[in-house]
């Protein structure tokens, strides 16, 4: 199938879930790794969804445009947040996979629980 032909919805899903299996392991182990660990998997994560999405980039950015609303659109939004979790504090581990199965549920019409509070803790 030529990327002229593959299903930008389809493609989506699948960097999502490229991106989303190996973190989600990482935050069901009872013992969490050291932050090097998490921060290399975050990486491979995030370096999966864009080589795995980039080929429909276009795409996508049609059907936002066109439904700034929709599942994609929610779904892309969901994948921003939870990656911008690692951005501000890698012990953000649980609210970025909840982002990250929001992002699914977005692309199977499956309605989104609520989320964990996007913002970290004030310290101090």
């Amino acid at each position: 199938m030529s990327i002229d032909n593959a299903d930008p919805v389809a493609v989506l899903r699948t960097a999502v879930r490229v991106a989303s299996d190996p973190l989600f392991r990482l935050n069901d182990q009872s013992a969490r790794r050291p932050s090097p660990v998490v921060g290399e998997v975050v990486n491979r994560a995030l370096g999966a969804f864009v080589a795995t999405a980039r080929p429909v980039q276009a795409q996508l950015a049609a059907l936002i445009s066109a439904d700034p609303l929709g599942p994609v659109a929610e779904a892309v939004n969901h994948v921003r947040v939870a990656f911008g979790h690692f951005g501000s504090d890698e012990g953000r581990l649980d609210a970025a996979c909840a982002e990250l199965e929001a992002a699914q549920k977005a692309l199977e019409g499956r309605e989104v629980d609520e989320l964990p509070n996007p913002h970290p803790p004030i310290r101090g």
